[in-house]
């Protein structure tokens, strides 16, 4: 469904695509932070989730700090289990060193550095163990919010480097990596960024320098979807409406304003929030109605989320899917 999507096939019914990673980590009892180094513990968390959501697609990595992190970012895990990025430390060497090293061990490729290999494990079993039954997804941190993590305050060598520099530098991270994943077999990209480009220059070198990577990704026929993680303003807004986009689109929009967004990008994804709401008070029909109204208002391709809490109930996670699967068809 999804190559079909790619080469322009109108389907049946949006694609269900939540994101449902952590969430793995309770099933294997074991702590998010170790869950992320074990492929073993999140391939199998994956085949339950698989089995008991009936989804379309299976979310293999799913960590914000992974690029940062494996590049020497410090990040500190906090006893809920949640994370934080704290600042880099990669030996005291600005972007042009890291870049000359890493350029010296045949390129600009961080694909044995910190837990990248484990993602690309996960991705190669599964591969394999599902054959090709669900869409394979992975999240890729975005060009502008991985420079902005490599040119955090507290970096001194950070500071060395141009912006244009370090994004440049990012940007080729964010490339390598996506290669990587396609190679392993991915099928749908996020390329995630929480934040964006104040300056219309700004966003408009960002936005070229994101343009070869969505091709690399439509090269091998898998989704490239840009991911706008958290609510962003009006402005940025008018940013992104003004180009046409050769990704998905996926970011939170109010039923009245989804149709200005049609012919932006050949496919737009609907940002579903509130899928794990178990409280009795809580109908969640009504909630159901309103993500699959405002579906229908963007004649959205597919259907998706944040990461989903890992306290999240699989048997109510399981039910409000049902219904929003049953529910979802083309107008």
């Amino acid at each position: 469904m999804v190559k079909a999507l790619v080469r322009g096939e109108t389907l049946a019914r949006p694609l269900l695509l939540p994101v449902v990673f952590s969430l793995g980590s309770r099933l294997e009892n074991l702590p998010l932070r170790e869950f992320l180094k074990n492929p073993t513990k999140i391939a199998n968390a994956l085949r339950q989730i698989r089995s008991a959501l009936k989804i379309d697609g299976l979310t293999c990595y799913w960590d914000p700090f992974l690029e940062v992190e494996a590049l020497g970012g410090k990040v500190e895990w906090n006893s809920d289990g949640s994370a934080a990025h704290t600042g880099t430390n990669a030996g005291d060497m600005s972007i042009d060193d890291l870049r000359q090293k890493m350029e010296a061990n045949g390129g600009i490729s961080i694909s044995k550095m910190g837990r990248i290999p484990v993602a690309v494990e996960v991705l190669q079993r599964l591969k394999v163990m599902l054959k090709d039954e669900p869409a394979l997804m992975i999240r890729v941190t975005g060009p502008h919010t991985l420079a902005t993590q490599l040119a955090s305050p507290s970096d001194s060598s950070s500071r060395r480097s141009s912006p244009d520099d370090v994004l440049e530098f990012a940007a080729e991270i964010t490339a390598s990596l996506i290669k990587l994943y396609l190679e392993a077999g991915a099928d749908v990209v996020f390329l995630a960024e929480s934040t964006l480009p104040k300056s219309p220059e700004d966003f408009e070198q960002w936005r070229t320098l994101l343009d070869p990577v969505v091709n690399v990704i439509r090269f091998f026929d898998a989704l490239p979807v840009l991911l706008f993680e958290h609510t962003i303003s009006s402005h940025d807004h008018e940013l992104v409406r003004a180009h046409s986009w050769d990704c998905a689109l996926c970011l939170p929009l109010p039923v009245e304003s989804a149709p200005d967004w049609q012919g932006v990008s050949a496919w737009m994804g609907v940002s579903m929030q509130g899928l794990d709401l178990t409280r009795p008070e809580v109908e969640f029909g009504d909630h159901a109605t309103a993500i699959l109204e405002t579906a229908s208002a963007m004649r959205a391709s597919f259907l998706t989320s944040s990461d989903l809490p890992v306290t999240s109930d699989l048997r109510s996670l399981a039910k409000n899917l049902a219904g929003i699967r049953r529910d979802a068809t083309h107008p």
